[in-house]
Parts: structure tokens; C-alpha cells; sequence
């Protein structure tokens, strides 16, 4: 480069110096009549003189011309030549929804996906020396998650590459938030080739039983909600149940744009689980066609009841109008809740005690005039926070519920707003708890859970006597059902995970050092796992994406079987376009480029087109030329001039 300027210097400086003072030798003649020239010489000595100027810039212009278009020439070789043997990185998304078919082909936009992108590195392989690096091009033994494919676009497989990423997706929106655009954004040398769905896509919303709990000898009624993505006319769907390969019943249902449809079935109740496999017909994207659930085996829930507990008490009331729950005011070993009012005497702390000790669930209602007592039982027991109010409290009102807590997670179909809440007169305070349920809008607690040994005590701050306040309000009935429905296993019909993780409700679930493990897919994995609140909270492995059904396992035992489906928003197939992606990426500033998959065009072809810069090199050769044919134009009629 510096002998290119060197040279370049050298070649304009001599052009200079020729220009000016020439190489040819004058010889001056006198000549005594001149006279009558003396006009002509001054006008000729003018012109001689702008075209010793133009001649010049010409000259000048000519050099630098031609050295601008060596050095462009140089430069865009290097260019192409940096281009062709830079390292390029393929990702391609294999997340349930790329199962789905491809706009305008009959093929997977996976399939078709994983072709184009072997067809990038062949070609790559063959114009470079440096080797390509496919990213999930292999068949993995599961379904990758979401989470993975974006963790792959965020992070070092991206950043400080050298070369251009291909992110080949089909960019859904429910997955791709404002968030994962952020991030995306931020990278450098992307290029997202997104895959347009062929819509719609139908599929199974949720499903749900009409009773908490299955009684044996009853039968039952399962609801299925059905939903749609991407469509633009209704469809007629039909939905079958089917017990392996037993089909249990078939419906039929008229599913208009944008809406959902409920069906239901009638079913009977075996003596033990059922693993049913609901179906819709959907051949344009079967990819999530069938929704595994566990149908309980039936059963009853036994209650502990204390004597002291009148025949008119509301919780009593509210349990004998639900079947499923049977009680005793004896002692039964199956029950796994005791309801208990007031305190009790030593004999009872030390059967409560016992109680807990086995994993079993209390539930303590205060009665009146009895809150010392209780509150001298609760410190035997183990609760030693618990203290009686100096006089009766005024009348408070409650909080809302949080309907982000766990608790209510499964209370309500929908969420319930501006709630009317009741109120209530503490006869019991305390300052902390393992789990506080319901408050005061106070913020002092109604309803807490405590943990004391390896069970747990649900505590009502104030009394639940007929005609409170808090029993005659909708939300009774519901937190009571949901406090007993807690400390027995209940099992959940289906599981779809979020962000790739289950939660699993375990009563009495104790800390460990043997951890749980899933089996099934002809396997067994032990995913990551955490514990909060009787919820056993699992982080799905790679090799359990796919749905099905899977045994709990801990120390070798089986804990639950569950039912495992794909995520709900996996099923949302609406998508960002080409047109879409640019805008997105230009509001953020972003370098990242979108390209539109071109069966004609390969997409290297269409990365270097839309890489590659003007040959600026062949018009300074261009330029050169003009400046030769100006100059001669020139020096013709300097030479026709001189004649004269």
C-alpha cells in the first residue's frame, strides 16, 4: 500500500514537472519584423495557456483515476475473497411448531428448513477452505425447546464470530416477544430466513372434568375446549377419545374464525387411572393432533373431624355437600386432613404431633372465647409464633386473593377482578409463616400455612361461625375445597410446560438428597428440580420433549404418572413475515438482515448480491478513458492551432 502511494506520488510529481518545463531544448531566433505579430502572439499565448491548464487536470485526473481503480479492484478481491473462506453458523429451529407445513410446499418447515440449510454449507464448503458449523442440523433424540434455540441465537454462538448466523425459523409470535427481538437485534451478522406456515392450525385449548375429585361407581364428564391459529374460515372438527386403541367416543363441532368451541363427553369411571389420548383432525398440521391426559382412578376424600365441631358449622356444611369428601369423627389412617376447632389437651397435642409426623395436614379453626387455649396448643405442637389478641379486633376487611400464587392457580377458570371482599374479626395474630394465603388489607394474615414436621397446619386467623362474614362469601367454599384438595395427591389431567418446566403438586414432598426422575420414552432422565411449597418444580432435559406419558420415579418408586403435552403456545402458528422482521429489526437500529427463502435463488447467491458493493473500480476505468480521448481532442486542436 505505501509503495502504491509512493508510486502514485512519484508518477504525479514527473507529470508535473514535464508539464511546466518540458524536455525539449529552445533555441531563440531573432527575426526584426515582428511587429505585425505582436497582437496574434498575445492572443495565441492566452489560449496556449488553457490548454496547458487542461491538459493538466486532465493528466492528474487520468493517474488518479487509474490508481483508484487498482486500489478499488484490490480491495473488493480481498473483500470477496474474506467473504468466501469466513466461518458461517446455521441454526435451525426445531421447536414443535416447525413441524407444521410450509406456506406454498408439502413439506415440514423443518424438513425443508434443515434441506436449504445443507444445501448453504456444501456450498460454502465448496467455495472456502474454512470449515462450516451446523447447529441442530442432526436429528436430536427429543424436540429442542424454545428456550434452546433462542439461548443459541443470544449467546456465544453468535457473538465474536467471525462470518454471518443463519437463523432459519419460522419466527411465531407468541414466542418471539419484544424482549427476544431485543435481544436478537443486538447481534451482528445475523440473517434471519423466516418459514411462513400454512394455516390454520387446529388444536386442543385445554381440558377439564366437572368434579375436583372422581367417585367411585359415578361417571364423569370431560371437557375439551378446541381452538384455532391463523384462520380465516370455519372448520368443521372433528374430536375422538380414545383409550389406546379402544375409541371411547366421537363428536363432531362447527369451529367459527376466532372463536372457541367447548365439547364434552360422558365417561365411566374404571377402578383405576386411565390414560386416554384426545384427537382432532387437522391434516394440514398434525403435528399436535393429539393431547395425552390421565383420567384419575376414583376415590374419596377422608377428613379427620374433631367432636367438638357442631353439626351446623359452616366448614362441616360445606363439605357435606360434596360427595367426594367423607368424614369421621373417629380416626381413620387414610385421612390425610384433620379438622380440629378450638384447643385441645395435652393428649390430643401429642396425637397431633404424631400426626404431622406422618405427613399429614391440620386444619385449625378458632371458636369463641378459646383463642389462649388454642394458641397454648399450637406453641406444643411446635408453633410457637402464634399469639391470642388482647380483646376482639373491630371487623377488618380482606385483601383480594393474589391470583399469581399457587394456591389459586387452579380455583378459578378465569381470573376474577374487583372482588368484593369480605370481612372478619381476628381472634389469633402471627408475624411470619411458611405460606400466607389470604390478608388483611392490613397486610396481618387470615389464613396461613405452616410447616411443623413433616405435615402441615392451615390456620384461619379469625372465626368461621355461621353467618360470618368470610363463610357466606363466594370465595369460601373454593379456598376450603382447594386447603383439602392440597394435602392429598391429587393428580392433574395433563401437564404443557412453560419456559420448559412442569410443576408438580406433591403433598408432604420432603427435601432429599435422592433425586426424582421421569421415565418413559424408553428411558429415564433426571431433570433439574426444585422445591417451593409442596411443588416439585421440574426443568425438562432434551430428551423429553416429546409428549406422552411418563412415571415419576423416586428411590425407585413410583410417585405419579403424568401426562406430558407440547407447550400451548407452540399451537399459535401466527408468524413475523420478511416485511414484518425488516420493520422489526430497523426500529431497533439493528444490522440483522432478513432474507426470504427463494426456492430459484440460492440463499448464499442472495446473501453475496445483497453483500457485495458497485464495481466502482470499472467506472475509474471508464474515467481514465474519457480522460485520454478529452486529451487528445485536446492536442489536436493544439496542434491545428500552431499551424497558422
Amino acid at each position: 500500500m505505501l509503495l502504491l502511494l509512493a508510486g502514485f506520488a512519484t508518477a504525479t510529481s514527473f507529470l508535473i514537472i514535464i508539464h511546466f518545463f518540458g524536455l525539449r531544448l529552445r533555441q531563440k531566433l531573432e527575426f526584426s519584423h515582428i511587429q505585425f505579430l505582436a497582437a496574434l502572439n498575445a492572443q495565441t499565448r492566452s489560449v496556449r495557456k488553457v490548454n496547458n491548464i487542461l491538459l493538466l487536470v486532465l493528466r492528474i485526473l487520468f493517474i488518479v483515476s487509474a490508481l483508484a481503480a487498482f486500489l478499488l479492484y484490490f480491495f473488493q478481491k480481498e473483500e470477496n475473497q474474506l467473504s468466501s473462506s469466513t466461518i458461517m453458523n446455521v441454526v435451525v429451529d426445531d421447536t414443535w411448531s416447525m413441524q407444521g407445513e410450509l406456506a406454498g410446499e408439502q413439506v415440514s418447515k423443518e424438513s425443508q428448513a434443515k434441506r436449504d440449510a445443507k444445501k448453504l454449507l456444501i456450498n460454502q464448503t465448496q467455495s472456502s477452505s474454512s470449515p462450516a458449523q451446523p447447529l441442530l442440523l442432526e436429528e436430536q433424540p427429543g424436540r429442542g425447546s424454545f428456550k434452546s434455540v433462542v439461548n443459541l441465537i443470544q449467546g456465544s454462538v453468535i457473538e465474536g464470530q467471525r462470518g454471518n448466523t443463519f437463523f432459519f425459523s419460522d419466527f411465531q409470535k407468541s414466542e418471539f416477544s419484544e424482549s427476544v427481538l431485543d435481544e436478537i437485534s443486538k447481534s451482528k451478522s445475523v440473517v434471519l430466513v423466516p418459514y411462513p406456515s400454512e394455516g390454520p392450525n387446529i388444536y386442543i385449548d385445554s381440558v377439564w372434568l366437572d368434579q375436583p375429585v372422581i367417585t367411585p361407581q359415578s361417571n364423569i364428564k370431560l371437557w375439551i375446549r378446541v381452538a384455532a391459529s391463523l384462520q380465516n374460515e370455519n372448520s368443521q372438527v372433528t374430536v375422538q377419545v380414545k383409550e389406546g386403541d379402544a375409541l371411547l367416543g366421537t363428536t363432531q363441532v362447527l369451529l367459527e374464525t376466532g372463536q372457541k368451541r367447548i365439547v364434552d363427553f360422558d365417561l365411566s369411571v374404571a377402578e383405576e387411572s386411565k390414560k386416554l389420548v384426545l384427537d382432532v383432525n387437522d391434516p394440514l398440521n398434525d403435528y399436535d393432533n393429539k393431547f395425552y391426559i390421565i383420567l384419575p382412578k376414583p376415590s374419596t376424600v377422608p377428613l379427620k373431624i374433631t367432636p367438638s365441631l357442631p353439626e351446623s358449622h359452616p366448614v362441616l356444611q360445606a363439605y357435606k355437600q360434596e360427595p367426594a369428601f367423607k368424614f369421621t369423627k373417629g380416626t381413620t389412617d387414610t385421612s390425610a386432613l384433620w379438622v380440629m376447632e378450638g384447643g385441645m389437651n395435652n393428649d390430643r397435642a401429642e396425637e397431633a404431633i404424631q400426626w404431622l409426623q406422618e405427613g399429614k395436614s391440620l386444619l385449625v379453626l378458632p371458636n369463641t372465647g378459646g383463642q389462649q387455649n388454642l394458641a397454648d396448643f399450637l406453641s406444643k405442637i411446635g408453633l410457637k409464633g402464634i399469639r391470642a389478641t388482647a380483646a376482639e379486633e373491630q371487623s377488618k376487611e380482606l385483601r383480594a386473593p393474589d391470583m399469581s400464587d399457587h394456591f389459586f392457580r387452579n380455583i378459578f377458570e378465569k381470573e376474577v377482578r374487583n372482588f368484593k371482599m369480605p370481612a372478619a374479626s381476628p381472634v389469633l395474630t402471627w408475624n411470619s409463616s411458611y405460606h400466607t394465603i389470604l390478608r388483611f388489607k392490613d397486610n396481618s394474615p387470615f389464613l396461613s400455612t405452616f410447616k411443623v414436621g413433616n405435615g402441615e397446619v392451615h390456620i384461619f386467623s379469625a372465626q368461621l361461625s355461621k353467618g360470618s362474614s368470610f363463610s357466606s362469601h363466594p370465595l369460601f367454599v373454593p379456598v376450603l375445597y382447594q386447603l383439602t384438595l392440597n394435602s392429598i395427591n391429587t393428580d392433574k389431567l395433563a401437564y404443557q410446560p412453560v419456559n420448559d418446566r412442569i410443576e408438580i403438586n406433591l403433598p408432604n414432598v420432603k427435601q432429599s438428597q435422592e433425586p426424582y426422575k421421569l421415565e418413559g420414552n424408553d428411558g429415564t432422565f433426571i431433570p433439574q428440580q426444585m422445591i417451593s411449597q409442596n411443588i416439585l418444580q421440574l426443568e425438562l432435559p432434551e430428551q423429553v420433549r416429546e409428549p406422552g406419558f411418563f412415571k415419576v420415579l423416586r428411590a425407585g418408586q413410583v410417585v405419579d404418572v403424568i401426562a406430558l403435552n407440547i407447550p400451548r403456545s407452540q399451537s399459535k402458528v401466527e408468524y413475523f413475515s420478511a416485511e414484518e422482521l425488516r420493520d422489526q429489526m430497523a426500529k431497533r437500529n439493528s444490522e440483522v438482515k432478513v432474507m426470504e427463502r427463494n426456492a430459484r435463488v440460492p440463499l448464499q447467491k442472495q446473501l453475496q448480491n445483497n453483500q457485495s458493493t458497485t464495481s466502482l473500480w470499472k467506472y475509474c476505468l471508464i474515467l481514465c478513458l474519457l480522460c485520454l480521448a478529452v486529451e487528445a481532442v485536446v492536442l489536436s486542436a493544439k496542434k491545428r492551432g500552431s499551424l497558422i
